[in-house]
C-alpha cells in the first residue's frame, strides 16, 4: 500500500512483508470546480502514477482503468464533471491480477512464461512478469515483498484548450560545418485547430503557426542551427563543466492569447557506443565516447531507494547521489527490476555530471507477448523515452536485465522444452516492439537489447547468444562466491563489467532500528529470513575463512557483530580487488580479452535493512566498502 495507509518506518519491522496482503482498496475524494472552469471546452484528468490496477469513477460513472505503473493515463471528463464531484479510485490486488493473467496465458497459449514461482529464499510473490509494475516489489534477493498499491504520482485536471504532454529535444552535430541542429518536438492535446508556437533556448528563438487536431498531436518544430562557438558542451564529472540550457515553448491561443508553457533542460553532448575490431583480438571493443572522448565508466548499479516511493525525498536522493560522487564515480546503471526514476534523480545526474545507463523495466524474467501486453508496453516505452530523452546524463537504453542470459543458459525448467517459442517471444518484445519505438523517439542514443550481452554481435547470433557473457564482446555480469578474491586471476577480462559484487550485512546501527538484540544473532530466525540470497550466509562464512579467522566470542550478539564487521571487510576487499583488476585491464589484452572500459559494481544502495551487495546501507550509512572508496 502507498497512500492508502500511512507509510512509516514500521513497515520494515520483522516479518511485516509476509503479513501484508491487500485485495481491494477504495479511495474517495471530493473535488470542487468553479463555474468558470465548467464553461471550458475541454476537461482532461491525467493520472501520472497509479500503482497499478485501478478502476476510476467520477460521480459514480466509470471513466477508465489503469494497468501500468509506469504510464500516465489521461481521460476526458467534460461530460461527467460538475461543480461538486466525487472521485473514486478502486485499486485491485497486483498479486491476484498477475496470477490470473498468468493462468489465462497458460490456458489460452499452451505454455508457461517463467519464472513460475518466486525463489523460496526470497519469501516473495510470483508472476510479477504479468503486471507492469515495479518488478522487485514482489521480492528480490536483496529486497522484501511489498506489492504496493495506491497513488504514487500527481493527478492533474486541465481545463485548457491546449495542453502540452511532452516536450522533446533532438540534437545532431554536423562535424563538417561545426554546427548543432536543435530540433524540438511537442506532443499536444488541443480543442482548437490552430495556434502560434514561440520556442527556442536562450537567444535562439523562433515562431511557427501550428495546425492542431482534437486528438493528441506530435509536431516537429522548425530546426534551430547554432555554431559550436555559440554554445558550451555538457561533460561528465571530471572532464569539464555540466552546462545546461533551458528549451522552452509557448503555445499561444489565437483568440484569447492564453499561453501554454513547457520547458526542459538539456545539454549539448554527443554520445557514441564504440564497437569495432581491436588489433590482436577476435572480438569487438565496447566503450562510450562523450563528445569524441573515450570515457572509462566507473560506478555502481542503482536500485529503488525504498519499497515505498513516498519516502524517497530530495534529501534521500541527494545523499545517495552525493555519496557516489564522493567515491569518485562517474556512472550509475538504473537497474531494470525497479522503476524509471523520478524526475529529480535525472536532474541531479545532469547537474552533477553522472552518466546513466538506463535499463527499461524488465528483469530476470521472460514476458508475455499477446496483443494486450505488447500494446500496454508500447505505450509505456513511448511515454518513458519521451519523458527522459532530453537528459544529457542518460547515455544508453538497455532493453532488459539478464533475460537473454536466462534463455541462453536455461535458468528455469520451462525454458529448454520451449526454447524456440520463448526465443521468438523475446525477439518480438525487445527487437520488433521496443527497439523501433526507442529509435523513433530517441534515434541518436545507443540501445542495447539486454545486459549482459554481446553488443552488436547479436546480428550474427539471432539475438540470443550462445554465451551472452563472452568477454570478447559487450558487457558481462560476474559473480564468484567460492574462489579466493585475493587471487585476481579468478576475475574475467571483459570489455565492460556492468555487474559484479559481494554480499555483506548492514551495521548494528541500521539493523537495531527494526528489531531487538535478541534477534541480532548469526542464523537467527529473523536474520535468516532477511537473507534472501540462497546460501548467502554460508557463502559469507566461506569467504571470511579463506583469509581471516571466524570470531571466538561466545556471546551471541558479540559474535554476530563480529561477523557483520568481517562480512563488510571481505566485501570491501573483494570488490576493491575486482574493481582494480578492471581498471588495470583498460588498454591491456590477454589472449584477446581485456581492453576493459567500464566497471559498475553491484550495488550502490539498499531498499531495506538486510544483507545485500550494497555499499550504502538503507538510510545512507556507509559500509566499509564505501569508506574504502573515499
Amino acid at each position: 500500500m502507498t497512500d492508502v495507509f500511512a507509510v512509516t518506518e514500521t513497515w520494515y519491522t520483522p516479518f511485516s512483508d509476509v503479513n501484508m496482503e491487500v485485495y481491494v482498496v477504495y479511495r474517495k475524494d471530493q473535488l470542487n470546480v468553479s463555474s468558470s472552469l465548467l464553461d471550458s471546452q475541454s476537461a482532461i484528468i491525467t493520472f501520472y502514477g497509479l500503482d497499478t490496477v485501478c478502476d476510476i469513477f467520477l460521480n459514480n460513472e466509470f471513466i477508465g482503468r489503469t494497468e501500468n505503473m509506469f504510464l500516465a493515463y489521461a481521460f476526458s471528463i467534460k461530460k461527467q464533471i460538475k461543480l461538486q464531484n466525487s472521485l473514486k479510485l478502486v485499486f485491485f490486488s497486483p498479486t491476484l491480477y498477475s496470477s490470473n493473467k498468468s493462468e489465462y496465458y497458460f490456458h489460452n497459449y499452451g505454455y508457461q512464461i517463467p519464472p513460475v514461482l518466486a525463489p523460496k529464499a526470497q519469501h516473495g510473490r510470483s508472476h510479477q512478469n504479468f503486471i507492469r509494475k515495479e518488478q522487485c516489489s514482489f521480492s528480490w534477493d536483496w529486497g522484501p515483498s511489498f506489492p504496493t498499491i495506491g497513488i504514487w504520482k500527481s493527478i492533474i485536471i486541465s481545463f485548457e484548450d491546449i495542453f502540452i504532454d511532452e516536450f522533446l529535444v533532438h540534437l545532431t552535430h554536423n562535424d563538417d560545418k561545426n554546427t548543432w541542429q536543435v530540433v524540438l518536438e511537442v506532443i499536444i492535446r488541443s480543442s482548437i485547430k490552430e495556434a502560434l508556437a514561440v520556442y527556442g533556448f536562450g537567444k535562439f528563438q523562433k515562431k511557427q503557426v501550428l495546425e492542431l487536431h482534437h486528438d493528441q498531436s506530435k509536431i516537429t518544430l522548425e530546426p534551430i542551427e547554432v555554431q559550436d562557438t555559440e554554445v558550451e558542451l555538457w561533460w561528465p564529472i571530471g572532464y569539464g563543466k555540466q552546462v545546461l540550457y533551458t528549451a522552452q515553448v509557448d503555445i499561444i491561443h489565437p483568440v484569447i492569447s492564453l499561453v501554454t508553457h513547457k520547458e526542459v533542460k538539456f545539454g549539448f553532448r554527443k554520445v557514441e557506443l564504440i564497437q569495432e575490431p581491436i588489433e590482436g583480438s577476435e572480438g569487438l571493443s565496447f566503450y562510450f565516447k562523450i563528445n569524441k572522448v573515450p570515457i572509462f565508466l566507473k560506478g555502481a548499479n542503482w536500485i529503488p531507494a525504498d519499497s515505498f516511493q513516498e519516502r524517497v525525498t530530495r534529501e534521500v536522493l541527494e545523499n545517495l547521489i552525493n555519496s557516489s560522487l564522493d567515491a569518485n564515480m562517474n556512472a550509475l546503471r538504473v537497474w531494470g527490476g525497479g522503476i524509471y526514476e523520478q524526475d529529480l534523480f535525472y536532474q541531479l545526474t545532469d547537474e552533477r555530471g553522472i552518466l546513466v545507463w538506463q535499463d527499461l523495466m524488465f528483469a530476470v524474467a521472460l514476458y508475455p507477448v499477446n496483443e494486450e501486453f505488447l500494446e500496454i508496453v508500447s505505450k509505456e516505452i513511448y511515454f518513458q523515452v519521451r519523458r527522459l530523452q532530453h537528459h544529457p546524463s542518460i547515455i544508453a537504453w538497455s532493453g532488459n536485465n539478464e533475460n537473454e542470459a536466462a534463455i541462453s543458459q536455461n535458468w528455469w525448467n520451462e525454458v529448454k522444452p520451449n526454447k524456440k517459442r520463448l526465443t521468438d517471444d523475446y525477439v518480438k518484445l525487445y527487437v520488433d516492439t521496443i527497439w523501433p519505438i526507442v529509435r523513433s523517439e530517441d534515434p541518436l542514443r545507443p540501445y542495447l537489447f539486454s545486459s549482459p550481452s554481446n553488443g552488436i554481435h547479436y546480428k550474427e547470433e539471432g539475438y540470443i547468444s550462445k554465451n551472452p557473457q563472452n568477454p570478447l564482446y559487450g558487457d558481462v555480469h560476474f559473480y564468484d562466491y567460492k574462489s579466493n578474491c585475493w587471487n585476481v586471476s579468478i576475475f574475467p577480462n571483459p570489455r565492460f563489467a556492468s555487474e559484479y559484487g559481494y554480499q555483506s550485512y548492514p551495521s548494528y546501527f541500521t539493523l537495531s532500528k527494526v528489531t531487538t538484540d535478541d534477534e541480532l544473532t548469526w542464523n537467527s530466525l529473523l536474520m535468516n529470513y532477511r537473507q534472501h540470497h540462497a546460501k548467502g550466509n554460508e557463502e559469507i562464512e566461506n569467504l571470511i575463512k579463506q583469509n581471516y579467522k571466524l570470531p571466538k566470542q561466545k556471546n551471541p550478539l558479540s559474535y554476530f557483530l563480529q561477523m557483520v564487521y568481517l562480512s563488510q571487510i571481505v566485501q570491501a576487499t573483494c570488490t576493491k580487488y575486482e574493481s582494480e583488476h578492471y581498471r588495470r585491464m583498460n588498454g591491456r589484452l590477454i589472449n584477446g580479452t581485456g581492453h576493459t572500459m567500464g566497471a559498475l559494481y553491484w550495488q550502490l544502495n539498499d531498499i531495506w535493512q538486510a544483507p545485500s551487495w550494497s555499499s550504502l546501507e538503507y538510510g545512507g550509512r556507509w559500509k566499509v566498502l564505501r569508506a574504502k572508496q573515499a
